[in-house]
């Protein structure tokens, strides 16, 4: 004889609670999980874009006086970006070097 029991939605459940579980009978679970509040990327990083990230992170740019010695301090402006990433303007004394077709260096 089958035994009822009315559940809390309305719905009968077939089973007494009290009813042992026996060999053969098979039990039904489902795990509910509430949807994630945020959006997430699973993505990894290269061990370059790591060294990149490192780098950009310890960088500090290192000082003038720290770099140069002390006797080419006065001279400042000339280890500026500005003239270094420009060439000088040709000047009189300026020579030209003659190279000697098919010379054989001497070092």
């Amino acid at each position: 004889m089958e035994s009822k029991t009315q559940l809390k939605d309305g719905c009968e459940d077939s089973e007494s609670p009290d009813e042992a579980i026996e060999v053969g009978d098979r039990i039904y679970a489902a795990t509910l999980h509430p949807l994630p509040m945020a959006a997430e990327i699973q993505a990894s990083q290269t061990p370059s874009q790591c060294l990149a990230q490192a780098f950009v992170a310890n960088f500090q740019p290192k000082l003038l006086h720290s770099t140069v010695p002390h006797h080419l301090q006065n001279f400042e402006d000339m280890f500026s970006k500005a003239l270094f990433d420009s060439l000088p303007k040709h000047k009189q004394w300026d020579h030209v070097i003659e190279l000697i077709p098919d010379a054989e260096p001497s070092s």
